[in-house]
């Protein structure tokens, strides 16, 4: 009987720590409608900082895992499956300099998707080179960015 109260209780106690959230049926319905796939991005965008103006970024919020962190509905890393196809493909000299992954925010009422362009492939040069682009050339090109949406489509 001892054994089975301690079984129970490590159960409850994992299953209160645990982050694996199940998406809702509005959250599930944009990722198809989105052609989305769960993703875990690579730790250098996770620690890196990001700016949050798509024209002409002038300020640094701070890593990219505190935004997260500070989210209060549970959150998902999203990539579109065609991209994520590309960077899963063995044999590939590295990722892409570029690609975007959205951020899932599942609140009761509503989803939420912050939306980043990671360039955390860059090289120092090419970084250099995309600072020195004309600012109406830079929109397509934006540093990591964000910006929320109520859904994608």
């Amino acid at each position: 009987m001892l054994l089975l109260r301690i079984f129970l209780g490590l159960l409850l106690l994992i299953s209160v720590n645990s982050t694996a959230w199940a998406a809702s049926q509005k959250a599930k319905a944009l990722r198809q409608a989105n052609d989305l796939t769960t993703f875990t991005p690579p730790e250098k965008f996770l620690t890196g900082n990001f700016v949050a103006e798509e024209m002409i970024p002038a300020y640094i919020f701070g890593p990219v895992k505190s935004f997260v962190s500070s989210r209060k509905c549970p959150t998902t890393w999203l990539i579109e499956k065609g991209v994520k196809k590309t960077l899963d493909q063995p044999g590939t000299t590295g990722q892409p300099t570029e690609y975007t992954l959205y951020l899932e925010e599942d609140c009761p009422d509503k989803v939420l998707h912050y939306v980043f362009v990671n360039q955390s492939g860059l090289t120092p040069q090419q970084w250099i080179d995309y600072r020195r682009l004309e600012p109406e050339l830079r929109v397509a090109k934006s540093l990591t960015m964000i910006w929320a949406t109520p859904g994608l489509k």
